[in-house]
């Protein structure tokens, strides 16, 4: 929290950082609060994929030695939990499914949709 908010009120021009966002949590607000205070804006981006290739993806091998989660019976449970596939519900979004775009193109629909080009 303090790096986002420190990078806000240094005039940072741009940080990148993943959450995994789920519906309801109050630490999106806040943070949101907090950034627009020192007149910074949040980006969201949701990056998507059906169920079947995210379930896939936990098995890959670049996986292995890593913190991430690999355990799919896990991952069902957090879905349904958290409902981590739900849409985000902030007015500065977009959605990429990463199954149609590669990395340096979904870069640049971000660049694009909220005019980064600075």
């Amino acid at each position: 929290e303090s790096v986002l908010e420190g990078a806000t009120i240094e005039g940072l021009h741009g940080l990148i950082f993943t959450y995994v966002y789920h519906a309801g949590d109050p630490w999106i607000q806040h943070m949101v609060e907090r950034i627009e205070h020192h007149g910074g804006r949040i980006c969201f981006v949701q990056l998507t994929a059906p169920e079947k290739i995210l379930f896939e993806r936990l098995t890959l091998p670049s996986r292995t030695n890593s913190s991430k989660l690999k355990d799919l019976t896990v991952y069902k449970k957090l879905l349904v939990d958290y409902k981590l596939t739900a849409k985000i519900v902030q007015p500065n979004h977009m959605t990429i499914d990463t199954t149609t775009s590669d990395p340096q193109e979904s870069a640049q629909k971000i660049v694009e949709h909220f005019n980064l080009n600075h």
